[in-house]
């Protein structure tokens, strides 16, 4: 398993335990490909839906595990 993997996992991890507090049983996927308003595909780290106060959320996140600072370009 790449490292950049091992991170996305640990992520999610912590994802899955913050909304269980919540007391939110959301499924997360890991790698995923999600389709793009201009139909292109992407790839996604991890990505869910859920519904808040009757309002629809789709969560797509990206992990990125730099060893040094992250340049305000990048973000």
């Amino acid at each position: 398993m790449k490292c950049g993997s091992k991170f996305e996992l640990l992520v999610q991890s912590l994802y899955e335990e913050m909304l269980l507090e919540d007391e939110q049983k959301i499924d997360i996927k890991h790698n995923q490909k999600v389709q793009g308003a201009s139909g292109q595909k992407h790839q996604i780290d991890l990505f869910w839906h859920t519904t808040v106060a009757g309002v629809k959320q789709i969560v797509l996140v990206e992990c990125k595990d730099y060893k040094s600072k992250v340049s305000i370009s990048k973000i």
